[in-house]
């Protein structure tokens, strides 16, 4: 099958020749589908660009929506840690809280104590002196009762010190009974 540029070939060859009535047809039938391909390979350029175009736009949205969506998303992150900053922040002042009550309750059970055993021993120590001022105990026998009741009693006083001091050593899960240094600076 002969092209276009074939026959446009031999036309311009032969120009002395008269051209027949179909061959002007076969001409002008071939120019025609040579201009409908140009044509049609432009339209399909154009609907390739249009579509790349249309690409192009949805990508550029989604894009912006993306970039929108990690903006609040990087915004809601940051409020969500400053809430939770706070909240620490108050966490850590009702713990402080607890903490100096609960020192406060144990201090005054500490100083109750103290002050039972005292009372405990100086009543010891006074009905042993009535009954020495009676004469029912020997000078020397009330010295040495005497001297054990006060033994025992600094024994005690030792003992619940050293029961509070060493708290943070013995029930390291516990809270620690010592007061905060300044109440002030925690809250």
């Amino acid at each position: 099958m002969d092209t276009f540029s074939d026959k446009q070939g031999e036309m311009e060859r032969d120009v002395s020749r008269r051209l027949t009535l179909e061959e002007i047809n076969e001409y002008a039938r071939d120019r025609e589908a040579v201009q409908a391909d140009h044509t049609r390979d432009v339209f399909n350029d154009t609907q390739r660009f249009q579509r790349n175009t249309e690409s192009m736009g949805q990508m550029n949205e989604a894009y912006s929506a993306n970039r929108y969506i990690s903006d609040m998303l990087q915004d809601e992150n940051n409020r969500v840690a400053v809430l939770n900053a706070e909240a620490r922040r108050e966490v850590y002042k009702l713990q402080q809280r607890v903490m100096s009550s609960d020192h406060r309750a144990h201090y005054h059970e500490f100083l109750t104590r103290v002050f039972v055993f005292t009372l405990i021993a100086t009543m010891l120590v006074t009905v042993l002196l009535a009954a020495w001022m009676q004469g029912r105990v020997m000078f020397a026998n009330f010295v040495i009762m005497a001297a054990i009741v006060l033994a025992l009693y600094a024994l005690l006083l030792a003992l619940l010190f050293n029961r509070n001091t060493k708290r943070r050593q013995v029930h390291w899960n516990q809270y620690y009974w010592a007061a905060p240094s300044d109440e002030k600076e925690t809250c």
